[in-house]
């Protein structure tokens, strides 16, 4: 069985914990003028209003939604990487989250309880903080998202060194490449 095999359950979590709202593709917001009325230009009085696709709350909220996707996007790749180094490095390299460090030596259930620890950050941040403060949570998710972006890279780089390890190479020629 290989790693992707065993990651999906947390990328359906992530993804069921996304989604659990009212889906925002659904609803179309396409509405035809009648034939009587004429194009205004919207005044600067007008920009912020909800009227305004602008500053409306759906479009903060597609944006909102756009940027928790690029999260999850970043939490498979660093649960995939998680679960090849726990798997296939037991000997050599270990997790360093204090809260799943103690299921280090089983890797479905390492990946299995990151993944359940992701949905529910994300799911607290999409209903609890992006209603009000879509900005702020539309940031978050970005930073959310390099952050593990980063942690799936590191990985990757421990990976190649505990290869190298096993080689016979030197380490400090590993980082070079």
């Amino acid at each position: 069985m290989n790693s992707a095999t065993l990651v999906w359950p947390a990328a359906v979590v992530l993804c069921s914990a996304l989604a659990c709202s009212t889906p925002v593709f659904a609803q179309s917001e396409l509405t035809i003028p009648p034939s009587d009325t004429t194009f205004t230009a919207p005044t600067s009085s007008s920009i912020g209003s909800p009227a305004s696709p602008i500053g409306s709350s759906k479009h903060d909220e597609m944006q909102v939604r756009i940027a928790a996707a690029v999260w999850a996007s970043g939490v498979l790749a660093d649960q995939i990487t998680t679960y090849q180094f726990s798997s296939q490095y037991r000997d050599q390299l270990r997790e360093t989250n204090p809260f799943i460090r103690g299921l280090d030596r089983h890797p479905t259930l390492l990946v299995a309880a990151g993944g359940a620890m992701d949905a529910a950050t994300g799911w607290a941040a999409l209903h609890f903080l992006a209603p009000k403060h879509p900005r702020i949570a539309k940031v978050a998710f970005y930073g959310f998202a390099a952050y593990r972006v980063y942690l799936a890279a590191y990985n990757v780089q421990m990976m190649r060194r505990a290869d190298a390890m096993r080689a016979g190479m030197p380490v400090s020629l590993t980082a070079a490449r």
